[in-house]
């Protein structure tokens, strides 16, 4: 089996290398391989959803994003370490 890049972690592509596997108890641990990244795509969505949520209360976050280039993480990052500066 011949693998290379990352299709083969994808949701999309993991079925067609998994059915390259020569036996069912293979294919069944590389699937509880996949619970890991799996679980942390999803916290690291958790994680940015309510950073998101927490983030709307402060009017600096609103700001930095009007700028050109500053998406919602990067607006996040700017209005707490500026934060950080204010309270020695």
């Amino acid at each position: 089996m011949c693998v290379a890049g990352t299709r083969v972690f994808s949701n999309a592509d993991r079925m067609y290398y998994l059915k390259q596997l020569p036996s069912t108890a293979r294919q069944a641990t590389v699937r509880r391989l996949y619970t890991l990244p799996d679980a942390a795509v999803s916290v690291e969505k958790e994680a940015r959803t309510a950073m998101i949520h927490l983030g709307r209360r402060y009017p600096e976050i609103q700001r930095f994003m009007q700028m050109p280039g500053i998406g919602e993480v990067g607006a996040h990052v700017f209005g707490r370490v500026g934060a950080w500066r204010a309270y020695p």
